[in-house]
């Protein structure tokens, strides 16, 4: 030991996010199973009752989920993270109780300076994400093109009983200015 070396309590302060990691992008999740995202924030085309109503749709919400008042496919269920985020993944359960579930979707989404939703697509054609094949289990969908978006709908396609979802998204905040790819 060197004589300046100094002894005495040491502290230490970190935060741990959960991540899922995709190539060494960001992968946070965005807030909907924490609660970050408000309530508010939380909108869908319809919903069963209000128990049931959007803002019930966070990934492993024990006693509630979001159920649509009807199942077909004009249903879909919307985040609005209020600033622009990038977005990589999604994760969805169906319900915890009774035997219902999305077992595919697409998503949607726009920014801030876009007034129109636009498809999530992969060669021009609108991507199909595997949903879930039983009422519990988490399914984590990659977003292989991230995505720029303030608003993310998500829009069942196939179902198992009544469209029934709790979800998550992930990615990170968007701290660049937009731009469309266009010259």
């Amino acid at each position: 030991m060197k004589d300046n070396d100094k002894s005495g309590p040491v502290a230490l302060r970190m935060e741990l996010f959960e991540s899922k990691e995709d190539e060494g992008v960001c992968s946070y999740a965005l807030g909907m199973q924490s609660r970050i995202i408000k309530d508010s924030q939380v909108t869908a085309s319809s919903s069963y009752s209000n128990y049931y109503k959007p803002s019930e749709a966070r990934l492993d919400n024990i006693n509630r989920r979001w159920i649509s008042a009807t199942s077909n496919l004009s249903q879909w269920l919307q985040i609005d993270f209020l600033k622009v985020k990038m977005i990589n993944g999604i994760a969805t359960q169906g319900s915890r109780y009774s035997n219902r579930w999305v077992k595919e979707y697409r998503l949607e989404y726009k920014n801030s300076t876009v007034n129109t939703l636009n498809n999530y697509t992969m060669n021009s054609e609108p991507v199909k994400f595997k949903g879930n094949s039983d009422r519990n289990s988490i399914v984590y969908n990659a977003l292989h093109n991230p995505i720029l978006a303030q608003i993310v709908r998500i829009v069942p396609i196939q179902w198992q009983g009544f469209i029934v979802m709790r979800v998550e998204l992930y990615g990170c905040p968007y701290m660049g200015s937009y731009h469309d790819g266009s010259k």
